[in-house]
């Protein structure tokens, strides 16, 4: 149903109270959106920080920001939420990061960072 694979978890300083969490070459999957999953999210990012969102895709070395769900940015490719339902709905998993993508390219393995 779902395949699973390694990613890199590199963790940055940027200034003295900001981190910068970058998880490299994660995999599409498919549950109802194309999607990225970062597991665990509140194992590196405390739950009451401000956080913000970014992909990176392999055609383009720039840093996309990637806005809340809810939010609903006119012509966004991207949006993310964090599962907070002990039961996923059935079909996401508790305390996981999910970024949709709109568009139908997913033949790479795009870079996640996240900056608390």
């Amino acid at each position: 149903m779902f395949e699973k694979d390694t990613a890199k978890i590199i963790v940055n300083q940027m200034r003295s109270n900001t981190r910068e969490l970058i998880i490299e070459n994660i995999s599409w999957i498919f549950p109802w959106y194309n999607s990225i999953e970062v597991p665990n999210f509140y194992d590196s990012v405390p739950p009451e920080v401000v956080f913000k969102i970014y992909i990176r895709r392999e055609s383009n070395n720039s840093w996309v920001e990637v806005f809340p769900l809810s939010n609903n940015i006119p012509d966004s490719k991207y949006d993310y939420f964090v599962e907070t339902r002990p039961d996923g709905a059935g079909m996401y998993n508790y305390r996981s990061l999910y970024i949709f993508y709109y568009g139908f390219d997913v033949s790479d393995t795009p870079d996640v960072k996240i900056v608390f």
